[in-house]
């Protein structure tokens, strides 16, 4: 499927201007790239919907195709390299939350 990649400056918490990236696919569907990963296996992006944020996938990019993971063991491996790469933001998501 193909789609649309952008950028868009906001401000943060701290008052700071970051870039904030969306994919648009073809079904009209905006999602916010949370984080991005490259790995041996592939590009992947972890998303989620601009309109509905319980609404969170993980796609595979390879030029300006996006994919559907494979498999389970696709997605189990990309949210361990996602786990892994961002441990510090979970334990202190955790710690505010009274449950680390």
């Amino acid at each position: 499927m193909k789609f649309n990649r952008r950028g868009e400056n906001v401000r943060n918490e701290e008052d700071k201007e970051e870039l904030i990236e969306f994919i648009t696919q073809d079904d009209g569907i905006e999602y916010i790239i949370v984080d991005e990963i490259e790995t041996k296996r592939g590009h992947y992006v972890y998303l989620v919907n601009v309109q509905d944020e319980t609404d969170i996938c993980v796609k595979k990019l390879n030029g300006e195709e996006i994919y559907p993971l494979e498999n389970d063991k696709e997605f189990e491996y990309c949210m361990y390299i996602f786990a892994k790469k961002n441990k510090g933001k979970i334990e202190n998501l955790l710690k505010e939350e009274g449950r680390y």
